[in-house]
Order: structure tokens, then sequence, then C-alpha cells
């Protein structure tokens, strides 16, 4: 089994305080190796070093965070940090060659087809190894929901509208590279107000008839 540090940001502590953690992980019986979920904004140069040092101990992948590559996206999501952060934090990650998998978001406020394939094209001219694409959906209680309310926000609800940009990601005439495909199934303490659980790149026909047949994505679910 893999450890999977998910929730939150799992490099947001002292380098002696990841290391601790990090350390009881790999005792438990039937560990082979670990995937660290985090924020660009929070790789500092000293923990980019430890995910080194433990990367030569076991199996391990570094997961982050990106959701879009338009820093107007960025901005309108709370994000709290930019594109050229991430891409900073990706060069030091390979440089001391690190496994990369890109969290990426399809269908963000304010987002086009046209945005969705601006950022497959951005994270996959990174030296990254892999990436996984989550879902969005309404949860009770958000400014999200406030907009869904109000008429600004409309989330991707037909089946063929959100076919479209994932199977473009699988498109080997877009992406090149050697990139696994890592699946999610996000869920939410809160009652959703509009949910759609992307399960497509597992239980849609078109969907997984792409990635069977894609030279370029492996899935490693």
């Amino acid at each position: 089994f893999l450890v999977y540090f998910q929730p939150y940001t799992n490099t947001y502590a002292p380098v002696e305080r990841l290391r601790k953690l990090y350390d009881e992980a790999l005792v438990v019986d039937d560990i082979v190796g670990m995937s660290i979920s985090t924020r660009p904004d929070c790789l500092p140069d000293d923990v980019v070093e430890l995910l080194a040092e433990f990367s030569q101990k076991t199996y391990l992948w570094v997961e982050v965070g990106l959701q879009s590559a338009h820093n107007k996206t960025m901005e309108l999501t709370n994000r709290l940090h930019t594109v050229e952060e991430f891409s900073d934090a990706v060069r030091r990650l390979k440089e001391k060659k690190l496994r990369v998998c890109v969290h990426l978001i399809y269908g963000l406020a304010g987002e086009t087809e046209a945005d969705m394939r601006a950022t497959m094209d951005y994270v996959t001219a990174l030296p990254i190894d892999g990436i996984k694409i989550h879902n969005i959906y309404v949860s009770r209680h958000t400014i999200l929901e406030d907009w869904y309310n109000a008429g600004k926000f409309t989330p991707i609800e037909k089946l063929e509208d959100q076919r479209n940009p994932i199977l473009f990601s699988f498109n080997n005439s877009f992406i090149s590279g050697n990139l696994s495909y890592q699946p999610v199934v996000p869920t939410t303490k809160f009652v959703p107000v509009s949910l759609q659980i992307w399960m497509l790149p597992i239980t849609d026909s078109a969907a997984e008839k792409s990635i069977a047949t894609s030279t370029v994505f492996k899935s490693v679910s």
C-alpha cells in the first residue's frame, strides 16, 4: 500500500515535524511508499530537500495542486498562489528527480473549454509525471453556492459536456511524454447543490476507450 497524505497541505510544517510524520507512516506493515499532496507555495527548499531524502528511502509521489493555468482563475477562486509559483515548485522538485503529479479541475467558474485546453497544454509542457483531474460541484454554505443561486456560475452537467474536455486531455496529438493518469472521486461534507462525480474515466465507455487506446497515459489507480 501507499500512504496517502491527502487532505489539506501536507508539507505545511517545520521539517522535523514532517520527518517524524513521514517516518511514522513508513513503519506500518505492508507500506511500500507515500504520496504527499501539497500546494506550490508550501514547498520551501528545505522541505524539497526532505522529500528528496525520503525518495531515496521509499517509492514517493509529490502531488501539487494547480487546478488551472490561469492567474485570473486563481484570483477568482481564492487560491492565493500564482501559476508562476507552481512552475517554480515543479522545477525545484524535478531538479531533485522527484515524481510529480499535478491536480487540475475542469469546469471552474469563468473558464471556457479553450481555457481548459490551455491548462492542459501548459502542464504537459512541464516535466511532470502524472495528472489527476477533479470534478467540480457546488457545495452548500459556500461562495460558489451564492454564485450558483445568482446565476453567475453554471456547472458542467451533461455527460457530453464533461466528456469533451476529458477526452481532449487524452488526445495523443496534444499531449507528449509518458504521463500516468491517476483517477480520483472527491467527496464533500456538505450536501451538494449540484453534484457531478466525474466517474467518466472509469465507467464511461467513450472515455474508457480513449484511455485504453492511448499510448501516452497509463493508469496507476
